[in-house]
C-alpha cells in the first residue's frame, strides 16, 4: 500500500465514512463536532463544514445510499441527520434511555431505512424517507442487559444484523410491512 493523503483533525477521530460516490467524507471523534470534507482532485480532501448538534463525542457516522444524507451517532444518545445540501440538521433522534448511541447505519436498496444502536440491549429502525416513524427492538429481556457492539444491513436491505457480547443476531426486514410503515413492524 502507498499513502495517498493525510487529513488532520483537532481531535482523535473515532469513525470516518466516504459517501457512496467517494466525493465526500464525514468524520466524528472526541468532540461534539461532525466534520464534512469534499474530495479535491489529486490532493485529498478539504473540510467544507463542521456541524455541532450533539453535546458529546461522536462514535459513528454513515451515509444513505443516495449520498445526499449523512448521520452521526453520539455519546450523548443523539443521532443527528443532515442533508448534504443544507447546513441545518434534518432530524435529531434519541436513544430511549438517553444512553450512548454506538452505531448508525443506512440500508441500501429500496428499503430506505436507518438503524442505530443504544449502548445496551436496544436498537432502533427508522423510516429514512421521513424520519417520522421508528421501531425500537430489544435484543434481550430488560433485566438482562447486553452491550451492542455492531449493527449492519445486508447489501439488499432485507436483513439487519446486530452484535452483542457473545453473539451475532440476524433479523429479517419485513419488506411488505416496509411499504406500509408505520402500520407494520419491520423486524
Amino acid at each position: 500500500m502507498t499513502l495517498i493523503t493525510t487529513i488532520s483533525f483537532p481531535v482523535a477521530i473515532n469513525y470516518a465514512c466516504l459517501s457512496p460516490d467517494g466525493k465526500f467524507l464525514v468524520a466524528v471523534g472526541d468532540s461534539n463536532q461532525t466534520y464534512l470534507h469534499s474530495a479535491v482532485p489529486n490532493s485529498g480532501y478539504q473540510r467544507i463544514r463542521t456541524f455541532s448538534e450533539a453535546n458529546d463525542s461522536g462514535m459513528c457516522c454513515a451515509w444513505n445510499s443516495s449520498g445526499m444524507c449523512f448521520a452521526s451517532a453520539n455519546q450523548d444518545g443523539s443521532v443527528c441527520v443532515w442533508d448534504l445540501r443544507s447546513t441545518k440538521v434534518l432530524t435529531k433522534l434519541r436513544t430511549t434511555s438517553n444512553c450512548a448511541c454506538r452505531v448508525v447505519k443506512f440500508s441500501s436498496g429500496l428499503t430506505d431505512l436507518m438503524a442505530f444502536s443504544e449502548h445496551f440491549s436496544r436498537f432502533h429502525v427508522v423510516d429514512a424517507r421521513t424520519f417520522a416513524y421508528e421501531q425500537v427492538c430489544s435484543v434481550s429481556e430488560a433485566e438482562d442487559q447486553h452491550d451492542i457492539s455492531g449493527l449492519s444491513f445486508s447489501p439488499d436491505g432485507s436483513k439487519l444484523y446486530t452484535c452483542i457480547e457473545d453473539s451475532l443476531l440476524g433479523y429479517n426486514v419485513d419488506q411488505t410491512s416496509r411499504r406500509s410503515f408505520p402500520d407494520g413492524n419491520l423486524i
